[in-house]
C-alpha cells in the first residue's frame, strides 16, 4: 500500500481539474430562494425546465458520437464480452441504474448478463453519502 505522504508526492497525476458537472450552474444559482418563496416557485420551475432544455440542446451535437457508443457496445455483446460501469458519488448510483435499465428491458434478454455496475464504496457509500455535497456552503 501507499501511505498519504507517498500519495502526497504524486496526488497531482489524480487531479481531473475543472470539470463542468463539478460547477454551480448559473442557470439555477437562485433556485433555493426562488423555492422557498411560493409566489416565486413558478420561476424556479422555469429554471429547471431550462436546464432540460439546454441539456437536450447540447446533447443532439453528440448523437453521431452516441451511435458509435451503440454499435461498439453492440461489437463488445456480440464478442460475449462484458459491459462494465463504475463510478463514485452521483456516477456511482448511475453506473448501478445502467445495470438495473439492463435488467429491465433496456438490453436485448440475450445480453443483459453482460452488463455490470459498480459503485466505488459499495453499499456504504450508496447509504451514506452527503447529497449535494459539492453545493453546500457549510462544508466550504
Amino acid at each position: 500500500g501507499i501511505n498519504a505522504e507517498e500519495f502526497l508526492k504524486i496526488c497531482e497525476q489524480f487531479k481531473l481539474g475543472d470539470l463542468d458537472t463539478e460547477s454551480t450552474n448559473p442557470v439555477t444559482a437562485r433556485l433555493s430562494q426562488l423555492c422557498s418563496d411560493p409566489t416565486t416557485v413558478p420561476d424556479g420551475l422555469a429554471c429547471l425546465q431550462q436546464v432540460d432544455i439546454n441539456a437536450l440542446t447540447k446533447i443532439m451535437d453528440k448523437v453521431p458520437l452516441m451511435e458509435q457508443l451503440a454499435a461498439d457496445v453492440h461489437q463488445v455483446f456480440l464478442a460475449g464480452k462484458k459491459v462494465v460501469c463504475e463510478g463514485c458519488g452521483a456516477t456511482g448510483r448511475l453506473s448501478l441504474s445502467v445495470e438495473v435499465f439492463a435488467l429491465e428491458g433496456m438490453v436485448e434478454d440475450a445480453y443483459k448478463a453482460q452488463v455490470k455496475g459498480f459503485m466505488a464504496g459499495g453499499d456504504a457509500a450508496f447509504i451514506r453519502s452527503i447529497e449535494q455535497f459539492e453545493d453546500r456552503n457549510d462544508f466550504g
